[in-house]
């Protein structure tokens, strides 16, 4: 049984645990909303994103940020796809984008 139906989206009791966030928004597959899971809790954002406007925007933060961890051999920035999750802490979510030094990835944090 669901706890909560969103618009059609059925949102069950187990996504309050990390694991079981992981599971249910794989099972969704291309078509589902943007969703996080960030310290117990699940956000859900079910408006769409203005292409126009927001896109833009990310696609140039993007290009200056990945561009400057390249030039100046600081580590990878990604960009979506790219799923980010931190089991110690709780997250999971997929970011307009994010950085990962060479430091913290030769440590495996």
């Amino acid at each position: 049984m669901a706890l909560l139906d969103v618009d059609g989206l059925e949102i069950p009791p187990a996504i309050f645990t990390l694991d079981g966030f992981r599971a249910w928004y794989a099972a969704l597959g291309s078509d589902a909303p943007r969703a996080s899971f960030v310290g117990g809790y699940v956000f859900v954002e079910m408006s769409p994103q203005n292409y126009h406007t927001h896109g833009p925007v990310v696609t140039a933060i993007n290009t200056v940020l990945a561009s400057l961890a390249v030039e100046q051999e600081l580590g990878m920035y990604h960009t979506p796809p790219s799923w980010f999750t931190h089991l110690e802490h709780g997250l999971s979510t997929e970011p307009d984008g994010f950085f990962t030094s060479y430091s913290t990835l030769e440590a495996g944090r």
